[in-house]
């Protein structure tokens, strides 16, 4: 019994030193550059510590290892598919702490699965109470919940304005002409790559993004704008830009 005693404390100890330094690399090293120096070794770590503490409480030792070495791992996944530039079309975009955050669930979500299939696998073996089988089967469903619900969610995430500004292409020019509530025909400013392709552009003004929409009745002939698209324009006189996701006044916030 005090072997085993030692044994877990070893393990305990051995987890909370590994856990600190992978926080304290992520948080306060050069490393912290790469995510901006932002908060997010923290929102990834207040997870981990939940882990680590179900970990402990249950014995659930390859959630322990999965949740300690996960932490670091899952942060260099993040760094390894972070998006740089311009994504074209509907290209996804990996923003490095989303990246963190997802893979760390799923290490988190595959260690609590073995953990309990070992456990189911035990319990075949010895006689044990309903109740406690139960209980094996809940954190089995709890832990594929939480590796299939994270990878889903991830897939399916929205677009945000964030993203739009950072990874998608942009021009800006005069608005020379409306169209009812279609589209508004914008005249590039000079210093714009696009202008290799046109001089005037017909954007649509049925923007993807909800936060943003516009009509019509949101511009005037002379209006200086800015254009976010997706980087696809139709080859014609003057050309056109069908998937648009956001048009600022250059006066405003962007």
């Amino acid at each position: 019994m005090k072997k085993i005693f030692n044994k877990r404390i070893f393990q305990v100890i051995g987890s909370i030193v590994l856990f600190s330094i992978s926080f304290i690399l992520c948080h306060y090293t050069h490393l912290a550059t790469l995510h901006g120096k932002s908060d997010a070794p923290i929102i990834v770590g207040i997870f981990g510590i939940v882990a680590l503490l179900i970990s402990y409480i249950f014995n659930l030792k390859v959630l322990t290892i999965t949740a300690t070495f996960g932490y670091i791992i899952a942060f260099f996944i993040g760094v390894c598919l972070e998006t740089d530039g311009i994504v074209l079309g509907d290209g996804v975009i990996h923003e490095l702490w989303v990246v963190w955050l997802v893979s760390y669930w799923v290490f988190i979500g595959i260690g609590i699965i073995y953990d309990f299939i070992k456990k189911i696998k035990r319990n075949h073996l010895t006689e044990v109470t309903k109740s406690k089988n139960v209980v094996v089967y809940v954190g089995l469903l709890v832990g594929i919940f939480i590796v299939l619900g994270s990878i889903i969610a991830y897939i399916t995430k929205p677009l945000t304005m964030n993203d739009v500004f950072q990874h998608k292409p942009k021009f800006s020019g005069t608005v020379i002409e409306i169209n009812d509530d279609t589209s508004i025909l914008v005249k590039v400013n000079e210093n714009e790559p696009i202008i290799k392709s046109s001089d005037k552009i017909l954007v649509s003004i049925d923007v993807k993004m909800s936060d943003v929409s516009v009509s019509g009745q949101d511009f005037d002939i002379g209006d200086e704008v800015s254009v976010y698209y997706d980087g696809n324009i139709a080859e014609s006189y003057p050309a056109q830009i069908n998937e648009v996701y956001a048009i600022f006044h250059k006066n405003s916030s962007e």
